[in-house]
């Protein structure tokens, strides 16, 4: 599995022609990588991988990241049509670490041709305003750094529950990072596993939601029909410096009354209030503008 910089999270979720652009790099790093292994050429060998592309992490954030099966070898051309596999050891942790780190220095420079960043001496950012896109776009962002989209909370970190491993010091062989991108490959199967190849070929094209835990219940949530409503915000930006953005705003500028659906004070009251979301609300932020480094 390779995980991507929050930047570029963003950007493959807003441009998904891109995605074919990284993907592309991300394969011919792996493959080259092993058919290097096996002191062959692209001209005499060649292998093979089966990409499924997530758009969502655990808590159902947009996530763009790839699952990859890849072979663990090569083929070999023998002449006359016939290919013999070649089989390659498992990457070592200096290997992988070397292979992530090619792996985020050809997606940069290829993004960078491209005109969608903007490298420095230490870092890279969007070459475009994230906050100057489609309100859309806006939505996509909080989702990806896991923060309240709108309202008083808005740019808040959402609170999540997650568990420690074990040993949270121990360094993990398996797994490799640089600049943000992280590259797990922790998990093999031969030829004769069939069902732990199946396990692993669900695990990777594995829905969102499992919807066989799904169950619609008549009981309902709500206290009552919910009336519709509309609050009229205002918001202004200033940039202060290159990635620095500063933001000011008023939401629900007209004072309204109004709750939102399923907005009760407590899920298990028999008798339940509905909660009135808030008045008229004054708030500013700092917002950071980061990158693929």
């Amino acid at each position: 599995m390779l995980s991507l910089p929050f930047a570029l999270r963003y950007l493959l979720a807003t441009r998904p022609d891109t995605i074919t652009q990284v993907l592309g790099i991300v394969y011919r790093a792996i493959s080259g990588h092993l058919i290097r292994q096996t002191g062959l050429t692209r001209a005499s060998a060649a292998t093979g991988a089966v990409t499924l592309i997530q758009r969502f992490g655990s808590a159902l954030n947009i996530n763009v990241h790839f699952h990859l099966l890849v072979l663990d070898g090569v083929y070999r051309r023998a002449g006359e049509g016939r290919l013999v596999f070649v089989p390659v050891p498992a990457p070592s942790a200096g290997e992988l670490r070397q292979l992530v780190q090619q792996i985020a220095t050809r997606v940069g420079r290829s993004l960078e041709r491209a005109g969608l960043i903007t490298r420095e001496i230490e870092n890279a950012y969007l070459a475009f305003d994230p906050a100057e896109e489609s309100p859309m776009h806006g939505l996509l962002g909080s989702s990806i750094t896991y923060r309240i989209a709108t309202g008083p909370r808005e740019g808040q970190k959402v609170f999540t529950l997650q568990t420690l491993p074990p040993e949270p010091d121990a360094p993990r062989r398996e797994v490799a990072e640089s600049s943000g991108f992280s590259l797990h490959a922790g998990l093999a199967a031969t030829a004769s596993q069939r069902a732990k190849l199946e396990r692993l070929a669900r695990y990777v094209s594995r829905p969102p939601v499992a919807t066989g835990r799904l169950a619609l219940t008549g009981s309902g949530q709500d206290v009552g029909e919910t009336a519709g409503y509309g609050v009229l915000d205002l918001s202004a930006r200033y940039r202060l410096l290159r990635s620095l953005v500063l933001v000011a705003g008023v939401d629900n500028v007209l004072d309204r009354t109004y709750a939102n659906h399923l907005n009760r004070g407590n899920l298990f009251d028999p008798d339940p209030t509905r909660i009135n979301e808030p008045g008229r609300t004054f708030w500013i932020r700092l917002s950071w503008l980061g990158g693929v480094h």
